[in-house]
């Protein structure tokens, strides 16, 4: 059972090892304490290596903590589940598909109403602003299009929480920062809670509501910094190169043990189900 009171993400006590190649078992994050409420949007900031995306994959249930627990809605996590949503820096699109059917996929799959799915597409269509672009395919669209397609396919199955890992980071500036004025405007349409892990400190100011720094050796949490006022949201404000600049000092020095490409963590992810997707490409 779940606990509609209790926050809708909390790691208690998370700390996560891997074993390197030589065979020696290495504290990556430790001690964690962070709860994630529903409506919120929490950015993980810090370094490479700080921690931050160990701490995302564990909140989307793809590896369990060494020790600690990680919980939804009160209930412990132990895998992945379809109201916790996870979003990388490629966007995984299904190729055969066009815009409006990768975005109807999900409910779809859910047994979703025919009339109801496309309300769902033409509505999130119109947030992301790909309205025009619905019959085009995955090729034909450029990197900020298929990320933005991306996200309302996530969206589209009404989920509880997205979790956002850099998905802006092999963008262009001009690009990036469009953006994440984007996600931030989506955020606001839609209240769907929020985690996103970055290093870039300007985008953890611009889009979050909370901003928690990360550091360490093993990693844990630096600092948590609210930043919802809207003083925030302008990148020329006073009040925003003020704490910019704060943080620019903060995490310079808060490198940790992210767990490294190659390593083996106690306790290994489950397995990608891509029955669906064969499912679609055989239908």
């Amino acid at each position: 059972m779940t606990d509609a009171a209790a926050p809708l993400l909390r790691a208690s006590a998370v700390s996560v090892s891997y074993r390197n190649r030589a065979g020696e078992e290495r504290l990556a994050v430790a001690g964690v304490e962070l709860a994630v409420n529903a409506g919120d949007f929490v950015c993980l900031l810090g370094p490479s290596g700080c921690g931050k995306t160990t701490l995302l994959k564990a909140f989307g249930g793809f590896l369990r903590p060494t020790s600690g627990t990680v919980t939804y809605k009160g209930a412990a996590l132990t895998g992945p589940r379809p109201e916790v949503i996870m979003i990388f820096q490629e966007h995984n699109l299904y190729p055969w598909l066009t815009v409006e059917g990768n975005v109807a996929f999900g409910p779809r799959r859910q047994g979703v109403a025919r009339a109801e799915v496309k309300a769902r597409v033409d509505e999130l269509l119109e947030i992301v602003g790909l309205s025009a672009a619905r019959r085009m395919y995955p090729h034909q669209l450029s990197g900020g299009m298929r990320q933005r397609v991306a996200i309302a396919r996530a969206l589209a199955t009404r989920p509880d929480a997205l979790l956002l890992d850099e998905p802006f980071t092999a963008l262009d500036v001009a690009l990036r920062r469009r953006l994440q004025a984007f996600l931030r405007q989506t955020w606001s349409r839609t209240r769907t809670t929020m985690v996103m892990v970055t290093h870039d400190i300007e985008e953890a100011i611009l889009v979050s509501e909370r901003i928690v720094v990360m550091g360490g050796s093993p990693a844990g949490i630096v600092e948590t910094i609210d930043t919802s006022d809207p003083a925030l949201k302008d990148r020329f404000a006073p009040a925003f190169l003020s704490l910019e600049a704060r943080l620019e000092a903060r995490v310079g020095g808060a490198e940790g043990d992210e767990l490294p490409p190659g390593a083996t963590e106690k306790e290994s992810a489950a397995p990608l189900d891509l029955s669906d997707a064969k499912m679609v490409r055989e239908g």
